[in-house]
């Protein structure tokens, strides 16, 4: 006579140790309540012994015995478990879980609105730019702004200056219309001044001092000094990057008159501020051998201790406004200021 098998739940922990394989057949491990149900027979299988009908193997994938009948049983349904984060949250947590779950779906909302306005907007420029919307369009060309004309002086715009004397205590003299509003020569200002004009200058002419181009071992000649040393086109501009300075100092022996404009002999000391009488007279009688009025680095190599933009400085402050030397190519204020009106150099 043979037993129905029977399907029965016992407890992970409680399942004997010598269940057999062949007489159990595993249909439900329940970890989270810690169960096992398995379907048994208790027919025994080659002369076994019968066990308990309430009893069940743990075992895994068992095989079922050929005819055995299993009874449908009733599985446990663990009760869901709550959230150990939702056990500890306080009211006001959940009420705020709440509020940000439902105003994410408003923005999704908002989002999904926002972008079916841009769709539409899209769709209904793309049918106003046809051809004939852009057929009356017109051209509009930028006219650029009229530039100003560059501002010059009124010396050489060829405007009228108006010039007034000046008295001994810095102040101008009023009712005086005699030397009001015009220019002078040089002889022209030394007679109405009371002084003896000087010999009239047209220039320098000569080469450097003979004793310094020597020791220098200058060429004899401006034009032996150039071609001897490079030659080519003439510029008085340095290269980029470079100091007037520097220009100056590698001109030495191609161009000296840029080199004794800013650099004195090697071995002397620079004299600064006002000029001394010796220094003018020595001043004047040179000028009277060479010439002055340009290449005042040439100039400058008679003049001991003094460059070549000092000697231009003291030609114009000091030498033209006492009479000791007249040139054409300066008019006098009746202040005593010498001006320019040479040719302009390029």
């Amino acid at each position: 006579m043979s037993a129905s098998p029977i399907s029965t739940t016992y407890d992970a922990a409680s399942i004997p140790s010598f269940m057999s394989p062949s007489r159990c057949v595993l249909l439900e491990v329940n970890g989270d309540i810690g169960t096992v149900i398995v379907s048994v027979s208790t027919t025994p299988k080659n002369g076994t012994t019968p066990v308990p009908a309430d009893f069940a193997s743990p075992t895994k994938g068992a095989a079922r015995e050929p005819g055995a009948r299993t009874t449908p049983v009733r599985r446990r349904t663990p009760t869901p478990r709550k959230r150990a984060q939702d056990c500890d949250m306080t009211q006001y947590e959940r009420e705020r879980e709440e509020r940000i779950a439902r105003n994410k779906t408003r923005l999704e909302a908002v989002q999904l609105a926002a972008k079916e306005l841009h769709r539409v907007a899209s769709t209904t420029s793309s049918k106003t730019a046809g051809k004939g919307f852009r057929k009356n369009r017109k051209k509009t060309v930028d006219t650029p702004a009229p530039r100003e004309p560059a501002r010059k002086s009124s010396r050489i715009r060829g405007a009228p200056t108006s010039y007034s004397e000046i008295d001994d205590d810095d102040k101008p003299i009023a009712g005086d219309a005699i030397g009001l509003h015009r220019h002078l020569t040089c002889e022209e200002y030394c007679i109405e001044n009371g002084l003896e004009p000087g010999p009239r200058m047209n220039g320098f002419h000569g080469w450097i001092e003979e004793g310094v181009r020597a020791k220098l071992g200058i060429e004899e000649s401006a034009e032996d000094a150039w071609v001897k040393n490079g030659g080519g086109k003439f510029d008085r501009k340095p290269a980029k990057g470079e100091s007037a300075r520097e220009y100056a100092q590698r001109m030495l022996y191609k161009n000296p008159n840029a080199y004794f404009y800013r650099h004195l002999v090697s071995g002397e000391t620079q004299n600064s501020g006002d000029w001394s009488e010796a220094e003018i007279k020595h001043f004047v009688e040179v000028a009277k051998e060479h010439g002055c009025g340009d290449k005042w680095g040439l100039f400058a190599s008679y003049i001991p201790n003094r460059v070549g933009y000092q000697c231009s400085a003291c030609y114009r402050h000091q030498i033209l406004p006492r009479g000791l030397l007249c040139d054409d190519n300066w008019l006098m204020t009746p202040s005593g200021e010498a001006i320019w009106n040479g040719k302009k150099s390029s």
